[in-house]
């Protein structure tokens, strides 16, 4: 799996020594009161202790939460890695504190041994995967290329397959967030996505091209993509793994938002190429789960375009005829995204027979402003939906917030447009939640939530407050792993 950037293998060995087996070796240490130690002793030199011991006495390494000390032992480079107090070590902490190790050693060393045999399975990996998240830098349109991890050893017991498949996943929702619009257009994205699951048996690509799209009647892509030279497309992965009726993810891909004729001022519009992180995310989390294999019945729809200005685009006041028959008024086209969703949302639910959907959607800054950068904004009519949704993301160190559904506000759709049935915008209160009822009305009878990802989908204005396993000024991929908990948890159950 290779779109840009290629994670680092994942090589578990036998709780030996790793000095033979990587060019460094990181160890985590916890605080015991005041007294750092390992947290790992098999395999380690006992010389290593001792270094520990000195490097508190001297005062320049005390086993703090996300801080590194190198120190060499026989001739080899042995990282500790600060977790702070032993109380306080659970998942979120080692993710962060190994998130910084990948990016210490991202471009210093072609391996890196991990000794985890003091975690847990789930802490340890937590802790592989956060290096690897740490470590990854995107390069495919530079000419100097610095990283140089290409495998992590690990010495513990992992979950075999998923750590592996989460890295993957990740990795490939950040390539396509981040890629630059002119590389991945929505034709060039649908080619890839082919690819990508070539050969897979249990996958099926499906993908609708602009003239298909017209002629299935998806109103809401056609008229948000036809401005640009390069048109849109809906691309549908059916992954089939199970029996029963399948779950759908649907994820927002605008390619590049310029916001059409309502056009974007200057000031953060190059953060636009990652408003497809809702469409990457489902991509990542769909790879993921066919790498699994996991028992369950799984769609994933991209709906892909270009939002951009020409003699060609569709204008405000147009009245728009969705794929489910709803005329929408065009308030402003800068409210794009439920556009291309609300057809997608639709076919998954009436063509498709999905009974779940979950979309993900960089949809609002309305939710940035509520919630930060750091947070989703989570809708939903279902207790039980969003119960599962909260404990994907508890498990996966991905933070979202509920938000509410205002009945009352769904007034202001018919209310606001004298020419069409709703409109897509509403005015400037309560911007996420008007975006999420518009988005409702499109599920029909289907189960549905709604993840409005404006802030951590981007992530690139997230700066000192990010998680040291983000990459800087990049889209994350925020969203993969709540989707694969949240589909991992339906095959088991």
């Amino acid at each position: 799996m290779v779109l840009y950037t290629k994670p680092p293998k994942v090589r578990i060995v036998e709780a030996v020594s790793l000095a033979g087996l990587s060019d460094a070796i990181a160890v985590p240490v916890v605080k015991d009161g005041e007294e750092p130690r390992l947290l790992t002793s098999e395999g380690i030199p006992s010389q290593l202790g001792n270094a520990v011991k000195e490097a508190a006495a001297a005062e320049v390494f005390k086993g703090d939460a996300e801080t590194l000390y190198t120190v060499a032992v026989e001739g080899k480079p042995y990282i500790l890695v600060g977790c702070g107090d032993e109380k306080d070590v659970d998942a979120e902490r080692i993710r962060r504190c190994f998130g910084v190790l990948g990016r210490s050693v991202a471009a210093k060393y072609r391996s890196i041994g991990l000794a985890l045999t003091g975690l847990s399975e789930e802490l340890a990996g937590e802790a592989v995967i956060a290096t690897a998240l740490g470590a990854y830098m995107l390069e495919e349109f530079k000419v100097t290329k610095n990283r140089k991890l290409e495998e992590i050893v690990v010495a513990g017991s992992l979950e075999e397959g998923y750590v592996e498949a989460v890295i993957e996943g990740v990795y490939l929702a950040r390539d396509v967030a981040n890629a630059p619009p002119h590389m991945l257009s929505p034709p060039k994205l649908a080619e890839a996505v082919r690819r990508l699951f070539q050969g897979l048996s249990n996958v099926e690509v499906e993908v609708f091209s602009y003239e298909m799209l017209v002629r299935e009647g998806f109103g809401g892509i056609v008229n948000v993509g036809r401005g640009s030279a390069e048109k849109p497309v809906l691309i549908i992965i059916k992954y089939r793994g199970g029996e029963g009726d399948p779950i759908a993810f649907v994820g927002k891909t605008i390619v590049f938002d310029s916001g059409g004729i309502n056009l974007k001022p200057s000031q953060g519009i190059t953060l636009m190429r990652a408003d497809k992180a809702g469409g990457a995310a489902v991509l990542g989390a769909m790879w993921a789960i066919a790498r699994m294999g996991l028992k369950a019945n799984v769609y994933g729809l991209l709906p892909a375009a270009i939002n951009v200005p020409s003699g060609e685009s569709y204008l405000p006041s147009d009245v728009i005829k969705m794929w489910d028959g709803t005329t929408v008024e065009v308030g402003n086209t800068d409210a794009e995204g439920r556009l291309v969703l609300a057809d997608a949302i639709a076919y998954a639910a009436k063509a498709l027979g999905a009974k779940t959907i979950v979309d993900l959607a960089t949809l609002t800054g309305a939710i940035v402003v509520a919630l930060g950068p750091l947070l989703a904004g989570l809708f939903t009519r279902s207790d039980s939906l969003a119960s599962e949704i909260e404990e994907a993301a508890r498990a996966t160190g991905e933070r979202l917030w509920r938000m509410p559904l205002v009945d009352d506000y769904k007034a202001l759709m018919t209310k606001n447009s004298p020419v069409g049935e709703i409109i897509n915008v509403a005015g400037r209160y309560g911007g996420a939640i008007y975006g999420a009822l518009f988005l409702e009305r499109f599920a029909h009878e289907a189960e549905w939530a709604h993840l409005d990802i404006a802030g951590p989908g981007i992530g690139m204005e997230a700066g000192q407050v990010a998680p040291p396993y983000w990459p800087s000024q990049l889209a994350p991929g925020y969203g993969v792993r709540i989707l694969v908990e949240l589909a991992r948890k339906r095959s088991q159950g």
